[in-house]
């Protein structure tokens, strides 16, 4: 699945003003990475990749994607 939202810019930019300097990850080449799942089997290309650092920005981050009925998908361990 790689849906992209028509607001992305503006989705983009809200999550951006919630995290800290580096926290949110948009470049293509930083996505790769993330667009597996552990087993390879599953791709999906993300719009961003959030690196909260801080249960505040976790919880803001969260907050945000519940009101806008954004999906998220927890990864840990990378």
């Amino acid at each position: 699945m790689n849906a992209v939202p028509p607001n992305s810019a503006s989705l983009i930019a809200a999550l951006t003003g919630v995290l800290s300097d580096g926290g949110l990850l948009t470049e293509a080449e930083d996505l790769v990475r993330y667009s597996r799942d552990w087993s390879g089997d599953h791709f999906g290309r993300p719009l961003a990749v959030a690196r909260p650092s801080s249960v505040e920005e976790m919880s803001a981050l969260m907050r945000h994607c519940h009101a806008e009925r954004i999906p998220v998908v927890p990864q840990g361990g990378l």
